[in-house]
């Protein structure tokens, strides 16, 4: 399974990734967009109960990660924008732990995971983990 990336504008295809990045984030402010992706199987088939989990916010304990999910594309959703919830932080995540977000999936990819950043009162230098589980035939 890899991550693929799309213009939150106008959804078109950017890139395939290995790693998110919000760009720079400046204190007391949402970031400057949000990050678009699906999820896309590479060999795997019968995805089913596709999770993903802010497993780790580093240093940055005053900021809220928001996501907002649909399985069609909604041209520009901005950041900050009411259709976003936030993330509770899960320390040691596994597929059945609390505060999960469920995705949609179908037969090839998961629905469109837009992706939220609002920094408060903390700036910080460590790195955000996500994790994703999914069961697979």
């Amino acid at each position: 399974m890899h991550l693929e990336t799309y213009d939150y504008l106008t959804g078109k295809l950017i890139e395939t990734i290995q790693d998110l990045d919000f760009g720079a984030l400046l204190q007391n402010q949402h970031g400057t967009r949000p990050i678009l992706f699906k999820a896309v199987s590479d060999e795997e088939t019968g995805v089913s109960g596709l999770k993903l989990f802010l497993e780790s916010i580093g240093s940055w304990k005053d900021t809220l990660f928001g996501y907002y999910t649909d399985s069609t594309f909604i041209p520009a959703i901005e950041s900050g924008n009411s259709r976003f919830s936030h993330f509770i932080e899960t320390a040691g995540a596994i597929y059945t732990s609390p505060n999960g977000v469920t995705v949609g999936w179908d037969q090839t990819s998961s629905a469109f995971v837009w992706l939220d950043t609002h920094v408060l009162s903390q700036i910080g230098t460590n790195q955000v983990n996500f994790r994703l589980f999914y069961n697979h035939s």
